[in-house]
């Protein structure tokens, strides 16, 4: 069951492998490995922190399990792009509720000036 689980990702580590140029990675090989990273932060994170550090790890899942469904979309070549639309989305879900925790307005002002 546990080896099931990380199948996907283990094929997606050896087609990296495979690959002759770093142009020819696709986007749901990166986005496994970064979504499979966030989900492990996201879960430390709430293990140490506070509830609401929940909605990252899930947002991160999410982000994982779309890469790879893509991936399983290429493979047997059928288009992929509405997922790629969708793991934008999650990313800008992300990085907006990361800004609005970290930064204030004057941050940004200083930051351009």
């Amino acid at each position: 069951m546990v080896a099931d689980m990380f199948m996907p990702l283990l094929r997606n580590v050896s087609d990296m492998r495979s690959l002759r140029t770093v142009y020819d990675l696709e986007d749901y090989q990166v986005g496994m490995l970064f979504g499979a990273f966030l989900g492990c932060v996201g879960c430390y994170q709430l293990w140490k922190a506070a509830p609401s550090v929940f909605v990252d790890a899930a947002l991160a899942y999410g982000f994982y399990k779309l890469s790879v469904v893509s991936s399983e979309l290429r493979r047997q070549g059928k288009c992929n792009d509405l997922l790629a639309r969708l793991k934008f989305g999650i990313v800008a879900i992300m990085a907006t509720r990361d800004f609005r925790k970290s930064y204030e307005l004057m941050d940004f002002v200083k930051l351009v000036c």
